[in-house]
């Protein structure tokens, strides 16, 4: 909004009243978004988002947080300045590890007070004790605390103002793609932190009801001009380690912190800003989970041994691609390409080869029995006889396989019997990679057999309704794989054997158990 011209004033400073109405806007039609969600009951299809892309991107948002606070953390008094060592305050830089040490491993004698606050409290201590000495030069700037103010009513006011104009029209498209964001983003991480506080109080929730009051809850954020809400980890962990284990704790925190910001923040001035970034670092240090600590672990130990376990490999392989573009694209990119990617990987895993088994006719003659000499010849000439069992679905993950395996075929042997038996579904990326690999081997002088397709079978009819020009003939189906074996061997024998070939089948009556 900033970019836009038209969010300038005359002076060339942004209209931040005009910007943050916009924004709150934004922010109110995401938490009906929610509403929506909740209703129709899509705020479910968050939990089949797989675990890597979550952990992802929990971790490119530790790096950004680290990334953004890192400046004071080394001392240095504002977040533009470039890093250089002429700029680093050793002080400054000892407070900012005291606090992060404290925050995440406190004393045991603080354990009912929360971590960041006792990191705090001792970094805030450390730092005023050492400006009393000479090392007061080295330490860094204290926080330069804002002023409280009550939220008004009018924040959306100047959107009113905008309507005439158009603005609000040209806006439509990144505002409506901003809402977009904050209800996923808010949504998913309501979710997956609802389900991460359910396993560590052993209880279930209604994430229905938590997602309408997430909805609810920005609505009323987004009139004011505050942030979006969303459910927290680490707020919740915190609440619980404090002993908070009903709805009421939730309240008692809402009012302590609004208690805190109204009368509180003109004694923030004397906490350093180190120290704040310590704590920052240690709430970073905290969403990094514990599967990634474990899986980096594992990785590291088994890289050495030159065994590194492939499944794990690709799922830290998603993560990471998430974290990086988290951290130098964008969160909802992030989001949903991770998730494709974690996607294809799970077909790919799981996917059957299409193809079970190649026999060819010595290994697997039909069951006809057939003169001496006929025999003698088919088992003489029956490698040119391939019988290639299809197995699973053929859709347009596993098609493109049974196609290489059908033309590598069409080089060795003369007629190809498919066998469809165990296949249990093609698609129409199946059905037309199949009428492909028939039009090859047609092309090469090959014969295609299709067994185990019954005319009227909805695997015959995709076949079918995809052949239009005519591939595949009828005399090219056959209702199992042995009678299209028997038709291979009798076209086979016509060839290399024509004397052999028995004129007409056996009359029952010709046998000499039916004789009279």
């Amino acid at each position: 909004l900033i970019a836009d011209p038209r969010f300038l004033g005359t002076d060339g400073q942004p209209m931040l009243p005009l910007v943050l109405a916009f924004t709150g806007l934004a922010v109110a039609v995401a938490g009906l978004l929610q509403l929506l969600l909740a209703r129709t009951h899509l705020g479910a299809l968050v939990r089949y988002v797989p675990y890597p892309v979550h952990a992802g991107y929990m971790n490119g948002v530790a790096v950004l947080m680290v990334g953004t606070i890192l400046p004071y953390l080394l001392g240095m008094s504002s977040l533009q300045t470039r890093i250089s060592w002429d700029a680093i305050k050793p002080a400054g830089l000892l407070i900012g590890v005291v606090a992060l040490a404290i925050a995440i491993r406190p004393p045991a004698v603080t354990r009912r007070v929360p971590a960041y606050l006792t990191g705090l409290l001792v970094a805030t201590l450390l730092h005023h004790l050492l400006a009393a000495t000479p090392l007061a030069a080295w330490l860094g700037p204290l926080f330069d605390a804002p002023q409280f103010r009550w939220p008004g009513l009018d924040t959306l006011a100047p959107v009113q103002h905008e309507l005439r104009s158009g603005l609000l029209l040209d806006m439509a498209l990144p505002l409506t793609l901003f809402a977009l964001l904050v209800a996923t983003m808010s949504t998913l991480q309501t979710a997956l932190s609802g389900s991460t506080i359910d396993e560590m109080t052993r209880t279930r929730r209604d994430p229905r009801r938590e997602l309408l009051a997430q909805g609810l809850a920005n609505v009323g954020t987004g009139l004011i001009g505050a942030l979006p809400a969303a459910g927290s980890t680490m707020r919740s962990k915190i609440n619980l380690d404090a002993g908070g284990r009903t709805r009421m704790s939730r309240l008692a925190f809402g009012a302590a912190l609004l208690l805190v910001l109204a009368i509180g923040l003109r004694f923030m001035h004397v906490v350093p800003m180190a120290a704040i970034a310590g704590v920052f670092c240690a709430v970073a240090y905290s969403l990094v989970d514990d599967w990634t600590r474990r899986a980096t672990a594992v990785l590291w130990v088994q890289s050495f041994k030159q065994r590194v376990p492939r499944q794990l490999m690709a799922n830290y392989a998603v993560m990471l691609l998430v974290a990086a573009v988290t951290v130098f694209v964008s969160l909802a990119l992030a989001i949903v390409l991770g998730s494709l990617v974690a996607m294809v990987l799970f077909i790919r895993a799981n996917i059957k080869p299409p193809v079970r088994r190649v026999l060819d006719g010595v290994q697997r003659p039909s069951r006809k029995l057939r003169p001496p000499a006929a025999a003698a010849a088919l088992r003489r000439h029956g490698g040119r006889i391939a019988l290639v069992e299809l197995d699973g679905a053929l859709f347009f993950g596993t098609a493109e396989a049974a196609d290489d395996a059908i033309e590598r075929l069409a080089a060795a042997a003369q007629f190809i019997v498919l066998d469809f038996a165990r296949v249990r579904e093609i698609d129409a990326s199946g059905a037309r990679v199949l009428l492909h690999a028939a039009g090859a081997v047609r092309r090469s002088g090959r014969t295609l057999l299709l067994a185990g397709l019954a005319p009227r079978d909805a695997r015959t009819r995709m076949l079918r309704d995809m052949d239009v020009h005519a591939t595949l003939s009828d005399a090219q189906f056959f209702a199992d794989a042995d009678r299209a074996l028997e038709a291979a061997e009798d076209r086979l024998l016509a060839q290399v054997a024509p004397d052999s070939v028995d004129p007409a089948p056996l009359a029952l009556a010709a046998t000499r158990l039916g004789e009279g």
